[in-house]
């Protein structure tokens, strides 16, 4: 798991992009999914919400928002989880099994990882330090480790 000094940082600076976008988190989900889709396009082939939309086409696309803020408030639930050790561990093993209902596969998150922490990295420019983006780095690790153990008992 992530370090004590390292879920401060984390629960701090998602403070600061609650405080900074809309109630649902709507703004940073779909900058986190038009980061994704720019650095990674093939992987949009697996989004149904992204059939038939072009990099230029995503940021008025309200399906891309809506699901953005889906797995922003997601990864909301989880910061807040980070003192619930069993309650996560089940959390995101369960989300691993469904996400493999999806066709998604594990190299496929670390492209989404980059994607999230370069965002939260634009979103807060000088407020995210180099030790804040250490201990995002780390707790996406920590997140994705238990996802694909998931993945590996469906």
């Amino acid at each position: 798991m992530v370090s004590e000094g390292e879920k401060v940082l984390v629960r701090n600076s998602w403070a600061l992009v609650v405080a900074n976008d809309e109630a649902d988190l709507g703004s940073t989900g779909l900058a986190m999914f038009i980061r994704l889709f720019s650095d990674e396009p093939d992987l949009m082939k697996l989004f149904p919400f992204a059939n038939g939309l072009t990099q230029s086409s995503l940021s008025q696309s309200p399906r891309v928002r809506k699901h953005g803020s889906h797995v922003l408030t997601t990864v909301g639930k989880a910061v807040a989880m980070l003192d619930d050790t069993n309650t996560l561990v089940k959390t995101l093993n369960a989300l691993g099994k469904r996400h493999v209902g999806y066709g998604v596969k594990p190299d496929y998150f670390e492209p989404v990882g980059k994607a999230l922490v370069s965002t939260l990295e634009s979103k807060l420019g000088k407020d995210f330090t180099p030790e804040m983006k250490q201990a995002w780095v780390n707790l996406f690790v920590v997140v994705t480790s238990l996802m694909k153990d998931g993945m590996n008992a469906a």
